[in-house]
């Protein structure tokens, strides 16, 4: 089943669509022009640990891994239809490097496409809508093992679970507690490589650290860029050795979910007047 061109930075790619009753085809289309990234921090918020310990397996897509002091700043797209659709950019080559466009509809699960800058795409996250626990599966066009069985597919193309990222019970409301867990061989889930915390228990604004869980160690921090802006915009810094499209992924979904969270408040605030 072939699905409708996906426009990124500049390419045309034809992409496959999930073969699932009711999901649309996403479509996405980044500016031709450099992201102009001004007022970006020169160093994080915290400092970081040297180097990540917890990176020893594989990466996402066969990608990269963070350098010293990697950065990004993730960009909602404030004209797209979908809360889901973002930008990734480099601040210091000033250019885009990753982009997200979610699915208009579909039964039970929000699905959002990754792409890569030359328009490929490199991963798929699928969240189940009615959930206990806020829940994003982050699956893999390339098994984790040969072994590894088929999730689903997007169009003809096979999927993976490769990791999941879940939001803790407790405490709710406005603090946030992530775990990131990969996935076995037999789908089964690792323990958790990363933990992202709120900074403060109290905050206006997203203040997130990312942690090793059996060190403690800061390895990245994701900060809201300003407390007025346009649409959601996060500057996000990571340390050496991490699965740079992981964690790429892990402050987009986490981001996503805040934005619901704002959305359904102001819905509440809304209605009840």
């Amino acid at each position: 089943m072939q699905g409708a061109p996906v426009h990124f930075q500049g390419h045309v790619c034809s992409t496959q669509t999930a073969f699932l009753f009711g999901n649309s085809q996403p479509t996405f289309e980044v500016p031709h022009a450099r992201p102009n990234i001004v007022g970006f921090p020169e160093k994080p918020p915290v400092p970081l640990t040297p180097a990540a310990v917890s990176g020893k397996a594989a990466t996402l897509a066969k990608g990269p891994k963070t350098s010293t002091s990697d950065r990004l700043q993730l960009r909602r797209n404030i004209l797209a239809t979908q809360v889901r659709d973002y930008t990734v950019a480099d601040p210091v080559g000033n250019k885009y490097v990753l982009g997200t466009a979610g699915s208009f509809w579909s039964w039970f699960r929000h699905y959002t496409h990754m792409y890569d800058a030359t328009g490929n795409p490199v991963a798929l996250f699928r969240s189940p809508i009615f959930t206990l626990r806020y829940t994003w599966d982050i699956l893999s066009y390339e098994p984790v093992c040969r072994s590894q069985k088929v999730e689903e597919f997007d169009g003809s193309l096979p999927v993976y679970k490769f990791a999941v990222l879940r939001k803790r019970l407790w405490p709710f409301l406005f603090y946030n507690h992530w775990d990131l867990h990969h996935v076995d061989c037999d789908g089964s889930l690792k323990p958790a490589d990363l933990e992202v915390t709120s900074r403060y228990w109290f905050s206006l604004l997203d203040r997130l650290d990312v942690h090793e869980p059996h060190t403690n160690h800061i390895v990245g921090t994701f900060d809201d860029a300003a407390f007025f802006q346009l649409t959601s915009t996060m500057n996000v810094w990571f340390a050496k050795g991490l699965d740079k499209l992981l964690a790429a992924a892990t402050a987009v979904l986490i981001d996503i979910h805040d934005t619901h969270k704002l959305m359904g408040m102001a819905y509440f605030l809304f209605a009840s007047h």
